[in-house]
């Protein structure tokens, strides 16, 4: 999914006002593709690819955002935020930790499988310091 320019949420239960960029959205969408990258080639579950955000609207201008992953080589969650840009952020956190620990080394790896890793450490990495922005 591809976002204009950003995505506003405003409401009356909520005090603050969300607003992701596209590089916001781009950066989830990197850290996702690098995630597919890494596993194809394993053994794995279609659920395995796919994270979700899920924005429920209710009465009187109320709104609850949930993240979640139903993996198998991923560990499965689903947490709730008040914010779109906090669920967005620790999503990518959750892809990019996830990446990393299956990243790591094993002494069976052939070349074709320590390249991936490789390759995904590196696009993982490059991620990771726009974890550390306090504002968006």
């Amino acid at each position: 999914m591809h976002m204009d320019e950003q995505c506003s949420l405003t409401s009356s239960y909520h005090s603050n006002i969300d607003r992701l960029s596209h590089d916001d959205w781009e950066r989830v969408q990197q850290a996702t593709a690098a995630w597919y990258n890494l596993i194809s080639n394993t053994c794995h579950k279609d659920h395995d690819c796919h994270f979700n955000v899920n924005i429920r609207f209710s009465y009187d201008g109320k709104y609850t955002i949930r993240i979640a992953h139903d993996g198998e080589i991923a560990t499965p969650c689903e947490e709730r935020h008040d914010s779109l840009i906090t669920a967005m952020q620790q999503l990518l956190r959750r892809i990019c930790a996830q990446a990393l620990h299956e990243c790591e080394p094993c002494e069976n790896d052939d070349m074709e499988i320590l390249t991936r890793r490789n390759q995904t450490r590196r696009t993982i990495t490059a991620l990771m310091p726009s974890l550390s922005r306090s504002t968006y």
